[in-house]
């Protein structure tokens, strides 16, 4: 029920911005109009809704922000490590 309420809001909202756009820019009200409105709200949605995806899913992994500094850290070390593993070093076994 609530998810219908949110949707009618929304709807009702974008239906006042199209009305309003049209009246102020003076448009002709037609089809085209609504259309492009349309795309946008519904752009403005997913934008929207990927944005509380990203962050429900963060909270339940519980991951946090790293600082710059401490992502310079783990990448000084992985710099490191590819140095000792890789490049010039070749630690695998040809004879397997």
């Amino acid at each position: 029920m609530r998810r219908a309420q949110r949707l009618l809001l929304s709807a009702g909202l974008a239906g006042l911005a199209t009305a309003g756009f049209v009246m102020v820019v003076g448009a002709s009200a037609d089809a085209l109009v609504v259309l492009l409105f349309a795309g946008f709200w519904i752009g403005l949605h997913a934008f929207l809704g990927f944005v509380r995806l990203s962050q429900r899913l963060d909270r339940a992994a519980g991951l946090k922000l790293l600082s710059s500094t401490e992502y310079e850290r783990l990448t000084d070390l992985t710099d490191l490590t590819d140095l000792t593993e890789g490049e010039g070093c070749d630690s695998r076994r040809s004879d397997l």
